[in-house]
């Protein structure tokens, strides 16, 4: 309450800017609002029917061939915003600039969005890691502070715990699909705390061909946990 209300004082004698039009963000629900005024939240490109595995664009709302030839470990990919400006460009920023303060814009539309459409309510958030040599490099790591945050507005637990990268890989960025899988191909460890949960969401910015996606949740799985779901802002 404290915090909301320091919060609320700073806003005022120092509104924050709309990331769109520039104009005065308005307040959306809650602590660490998205810096978005109302008008150009709703104009935001939402994401429409997907593929309901993998989350990739689809003609009809089934799972598209890639799927069903090989089913991926996450049980579904929730990304409810398309790669198209200015997503997109937000995430590079929040990525690579680095702006963690965009986090709290990208952390508050998923969690709006996921409050929005009634979707499954996990027991704990994981955020994909990183090797503690690319948060150093970073500054910090995205994907936790996006768990964090996204904690902080839906109530779900965060687990830090649960998964960690063991092996530093190069970047995935440049990769074709095949390179992509096997360079993250047992990079990841699992605690036997995972087995205990029964529905985990795995929190990362974006998801481009699942790779990452794929081994996270075939670890956690291996270790015991139940349903493993993603949880992204955008997909391309």
């Amino acid at each position: 309450m404290q915090n909301r209300r320091w919060g609320g004082i700073l806003d005022w004698l120092a509104p924050r800017a709309c990331l769109v039009c520039r104009g005065r963000a308005g307040r959306m629900g809650g602590e660490g609002d998205a810096d978005l005024c109302a008008a150009c939240h709703d104009q935001l490109p939402r994401s429409g029917i997907q593929c309901p595995v993998c989350a990739v664009a689809a003609d009809q709302p089934r799972a598209c061939g890639a799927c069903l030839a090989r089913p991926p470990a996450f049980a579904s990919v929730f990304a409810p915003f398309p790669w198209d400006e200015p997503l997109a460009g937000w995430v590079r920023a929040y990525k690579y600039a680095p702006r963690p303060d965009l986090g709290r814009t990208l952390a508050r539309l998923l969690a709006m969005e996921w409050q929005c459409r009634g979707l499954p309510r996990p027991d704990a958030l994981a955020p994909v890691p990183l090797h503690p040599r690319r948060t150093a490099g970073r500054g910090f790591s995205q994907p936790a502070e996006l768990a964090r945050l996204i904690g902080r507005h839906t109530g779900i637990a965060v687990r830090h715990d649960l998964l960690r990268r063991t092996v530093h890989t190069p970047p995935q960025v440049r990769l074709s699909q095949r390179a992509r899988s096997l360079n993250v191909k047992g990079a990841f460890q699992a605690a036997p705390a995972a087995a205990a949960i029964r529905h985990i969401a795995l929190v990362d910015d974006v998801l481009t061909t699942g790779s990452t996606a794929h081994e996270c949740a075939r670890t956690l799985r291996k270790a015991g946990a139940g349903r493993v779901d993603v949880w992204v802002v955008a997909r391309p």
